[in-house]
């Protein structure tokens, strides 16, 4: 720029003042007009710039624009010289003529665009040739003007290197507008090869030149960028200072990430002091007008303090938001309905632990606000649940979420009602920093009920997933750091969370027991499936049975026959017994086994080959009696002695007897051959029902009875008091309990003074009572198997449910049509 070499206005006035103080302002004005033009017809480049600018108002001031001209020259030349006539045309002669002298100012305005406007100049192309030689003299302004033209202007073709070259001599030349355009540049990589790293710097640059400047909207844009590589780093030098500033210069200028992350430079201290309170305010600011991650933060900062981050970042979490509602739902009627509501809202804002309702949130946070009313009075008792009521309502009332009245506040805050929204809740730090932050007071009548609302639902929530020790450790720490807190309630805190802890301890024994048994029993059903599987693969009892009858009319054959006919039997029982032992352990459903027994039942009348509750306990006398004869060990050799030693007969004719009676001929029925040649055995009673009960032949239902009677018969023979004259009564009878029919069969035998632990180990009985219970659907002895021993008599009864042996569905008889019909 050229420099004056001329008195200033203001100096020239004081003189006229001081020289001759009568005389008028007009003639004043005439004289310095008349001075200031002989300097400017005697080639003062700066005079004739200043008769331009009193001919072109316009040109004053733009010219004050890009010199940085005082405020008190540029006030005095438009006061002075106010009233003059204006010209464009003189304007521009005096600008030419300084422009001739080559002053890049006045260079600069003939070839800015703004010119053409007033009609001064009309030749694009001379207008870009003044610029140029502006430019061509370091005038950061016509650089930055010349390669805007060379981009954007039909004035001259378009250049993208020409345009990048007079933008870099401005930028070089802190020029802070062409530092921003060149920063933008790298940026977007338009002209010139994309780089961060130097938008970045160009960005930084720009900044510090308008740090003190109000920044303009056009601009918000690039500061937040800015602000983002400084504060994250991109591969770029990270300054949490710049980034804070940046962002703080930026919020208000309609981004709401902006206000998000201004929010967090507070909560966390990058690049300014931690302040909560500046923080909330903010973060609320972005999330009441629809930032979402900012709404997430609010309502997972306040779900914080009651559900932990180990909970509530694991994949099954939403189980304790479930839990935090019901625990909610059964405090509203109490001394905390306030906080229950808060919570309440909370979640159903969320959409956490329950389905996510808007409607159903602003209900409970309005009813949060009237039990705060009724419990409080209006007091100033738990404030930070008002306040955080008022924070949630305000958030859905200026999202539109809610339905009620809005009111703007001085500081841009929604509130409901009469209540305004609290930007800075007492509970800030909380907020950012946990439920242990939260503070309280050691007033008892003030005291933050919410507080210990929070606690004990957050070690209840502890307790669900089984962190006992986390607990402990919460309880320990919140009351440590709280000297307000009740110390005779953290004892009982911890007590009940150690017993609660002892007794999950041991259902947690308890559960591992029972799954080892589901485990041991699942594996005793893959082995009785395999062992049943097996036995059907290499057991026939129809070959041998063929064998033995072609054989049983040779006399020399006499003993293969009975042992074709022992190996016979045999096979019919365990293949038998196999498949119950499958029906028993392998099927998971227990009707599906009463079924199977049930599908046995036959009628008299039955065209198949049927057994009658009679001749099963035949069957089973016979393999007992067989058992009997021929079985070795000490204990039953004694007993056997006894009996023949009364009846005065040898072991080895009893057994050709036996098998002569029984075996070969069947001359004798089984009961009846035992009451002749070894003991009596009295069946007192066959009531009407147990007469009714036929079995198919070789089936499973004869196989489970003959399990049971010979259980019970062998029993008899080894335990009984064979120096008595009456050995066994059975009684076949009926009986109704709970209004059901049971199928009862007692058997009765005289025993020594002894314990019924004393008459063997029961584990068949116990078999027998556990089978009786599934097939009889129930856990009753009663109704399954009874043990009673009573002045010496030892008395076991079965009981049937009547359905599961007798078949009294009624035949159905078709009418046949004769040829008349």
């Amino acid at each position: 720029m050229t420099e004056q070499n001329t008195l200033s206005i203001s100096e020239l006035q004081q003189q006229s003042n001081n020289g001759n103080p009568r005389q008028k302002q007009e003639d004043l004005k005439a004289w310095m007009f008349i001075h200031k033009m002989k300097q400017a017809n005697d080639g003062d480049v700066q005079a004739q710039i200043d008769l331009a600018c009193c001919y072109s108002s316009y040109l004053l001031w733009r010219l004050s624009e890009i010199t940085q001209m005082g405020y008190e020259k540029a006030s005095a030349l438009d006061d002075l010289l106010r009233g003059m006539n204006k010209s464009r045309e003189r304007a521009f002669e005096w600008l030419k003529k300084s422009a001739g002298l080559n002053c890049d100012e006045a260079q600069y305005l003939l070839g800015h665009c703004d010119l053409q406007s007033d009609n001064a100049l009309q030749n694009d192309a001379l207008a870009v040739e003044w610029l140029k030689k502006a430019a061509e003299q370091n005038c950061v302004e016509a650089q930055y003007l010349l390669s805007d033209y060379y981009l954007q202007s039909k004035a001259v073709e378009h250049n993208n290197t020409l345009a990048f070259e007079w933008l870099k001599k401005a930028a070089e030349q802190n020029y802070a507008k062409a530092q921003y355009g060149m920063a933008y540049c790298y940026l977007t990589g338009e002209i010139v090869e994309q780089n961060e790293a130097l938008a970045f710097a160009w960005f930084k640059s720009a900044f510090e030149q308008q740090k003190q400047q109000e920044l303009q909207n056009q601009q918000a844009d690039f500061l937040y960028w800015l602000a983002c590589c400084s504060f994250e780093g991109n591969n770029i030098v990270q300054d949490e200072t710049l980034a804070f500033e940046c962002f703080k210069k930026t919020a208000g200028q309609g981004i709401t990430e902006v206000e998000y992350r201004l929010a967090h430079c507070y909560f966390e201290g990058k690049g300014v002091e931690k302040n909560y309170q500046f923080g909330m305010k903010w973060i609320i600011r972005a999330a009441r007008k629809g930032h979402v991650e900012a709404n997430n933060w609010l309502n997972s900062a306040y779900l914080s303090l009651a559900i932990p981050s180990c909970l509530s970042d694991k994949e099954d979490a939403e189980q304790y938001y479930e839990f935090a509602a019901e625990w909610c739902l059964k405090e509203v009627d109490g001394h905390n309905a306030d906080g229950a509501y808060l919570l309440l809202g909370v979640l159903y804002y969320s959409g956490k632990g329950v389905g996510q309702s808007d409607e159903r949130a602003s209900d409970y946070l309005k009813k949060g606000l009237n039990a705060w009313g009724d419990l409080y009075h209006g007091d100033a008792i738990n404030l930070p649940v008002i306040k955080s009521i008022q924070l949630y309502l305000g958030n859905g009332l200026a999202q539109g979420k809610f339905k009620g009245d809005v009111i703007y506040d001085n500081d841009g805050c929604f509130g409901v009602n009469d209540y305004i929204a609290i930007n800075d809740l007492d509970d800030a730090q909380a907020f950012v920093e946990g439920l242990i932050s939260m503070s309280s007071n050691g007033d008892i009548k003030y005291a933050d009920n919410h507080k210990v609302f929070l606690i004990l639902l957050r070690v209840a929530i502890y307790k669900k997933a089984g962190e006992y020790d986390l607990a402990k450790e919460f309880i320990i720490e919140v009351f440590d750091k709280d000297e307000n807190l009740d110390k005779n309630f953290k004892a009982i805190c911890l007590t009940g969370i150690e017993q609660e802890q002892e007794l999950a301890e041991k259902n947690k024994r308890l559960e591992l027991e029972i799954k080892e048994k589901e485990n041991a029993n699942h594996r005793m059903q893959k082995l009785v499936e395999q062992f049943t599987h097996s036995l059907g693969n290499v057991i026939f009892p129809d070959t041998i049975y063929q064998v033995a009858e072609r054989l049983k009319n040779n006399p020399e054959c006499r003993k293969d026959v009975l042992l074709l006919h022992e190996a016979y039997h045999s096979e019919i029982i365990i293949k038998l017994q196999g498949e119950l032992l499958r029906q028993r352990y392998a099927n998971t459903n227990p009707e599906k086994f009463r079924q199977f027994i049930r599908s046995c039942r036959r009628t008299s009348n039955d065209a198949e080959q049927t057994k009658s509750i009679e001749d099963v306990l035949d069957y089973a006398a016979s393999r007992v009696t067989a058992r009997f004869l021929n079985q070795h060990y000490a204990g039953l050799n004694s007993i056997r002695d006894n009996i023949l030693s009364k009846k005065n007969v040898n072991l080895d004719a009893l057994k050709q007897k036996f098998e002569d009676d029984i075996l070969l001929n069947k001359s004798l029925r089984p009961i009846a051959w035992i009451n002749q040649n070894l003991r009596p055995i009295q069946i007192t009673e066959i009531s009407p029902l147990w007469k009714k009960v036929f079995i198919l032949s070789e089936s499973h239902a004869e196989a489970l009875l003959f399990g049971y009677f010979s259980e019970i018969l062998f029993n008899a023979f080894k335990y009984a008091d064979h120096d008595k004259n009456e050995f066994l009564t059975l009684v076949f009878d009926e009986r109704i309990l709970n209004e059901t029919t049971y199928l009862s069969c007692s058997w009765e035998n005289p025993v020594k003074d002894k314990s019924p632990s004393m008459l063997g180990t029961g584990k068949g009985l116990d078999a027998i009572q556990e089978d009786l219970k599934q097939l009889n659907d129930t856990e009753n002895p009663e109704e399954s198997l009874l043990i009673s021993q009573q002045k010496n008599q030892f008395q076991v009864t079965l009981f049937f449910k009547k359905d599961l042996l007798v078949n009294e569905l009624p035949s159905l008889k078709i009418k046949r049509k004769t040829n008349m019909e």
